[in-house]
């Protein structure tokens, strides 16, 4: 999931908009709405029905689009570089920090903290984890850079497991 976006981010900046929605089928689309270009994309890289990994990153991906939404950028093809790049940000942390927290935050957090405890806990871990996704994919996505496929999933995987750690010491000093 997170591939398939930082890839339509890198054609975005390195080929334009109708080029980067052709690699998905989709440049009929450029001209259109940002929200609108961005759920269609997320119809093909996260279509329902996955796994539940699948369905974190397409809950995350929707979410993501809908606060695009709100912001209402204008159309797709008139999205800046910046403004993909927090979407790819946005999309990355929300993923990786409900999946800390199904995997061991709920449980741990529920069973020996309060509600004020969780909530503090998840705020840490979104605001930990934002910083590290924007450490880790800098400027890849920028005019020239082309990241591979195994360098971004190297990147979220390494986020992942620093926010899974910081979870873990966070649950410590709560008890």
């Amino acid at each position: 999931m997170a591939s398939g976006i930082a890839g339509l981010a890198s054609a975005v900046a390195n080929e334009g908009a109708e080029a980067a929605l052709a690699r998905f089928n989709l440049q009929e689309l450029a001209g259109r709405p940002a929200a609108e270009v961005l759920e269609a994309v997320a119809e093909v890289i996260c279509p329902d029905g996955g796994t539940i990994d699948e369905s974190i990153a397409r809950d995350a991906m929707l979410e993501a689009i809908a606060e695009v939404a709100e912001d209402d950028p204008g159309a797709f093809d008139e999205l800046s570089m910046d403004q993909l790049d927090e979407f790819l940000c946005d999309v990355i942390t929300r993923s990786v920090v409900t999946k800390v927290l199904n995997e061991i935050g709920t449980n741990a957090l529920h069973g020996s903290a309060s509600d004020a405890d969780f909530r503090e806990a998840e705020r840490i871990t979104r605001d930990f984890t934002q910083g590290r996704v924007r450490d880790a994919l800098g400027s890849r996505f920028d005019v020239g850079s082309r990241p591979t496929q195994t360098e971004i999933d190297r990147s979220i995987s390494e986020v992942y497991t620093d926010t899974f750690d910081m979870l873990g010491a966070v649950l410590e000093t709560m008890q």
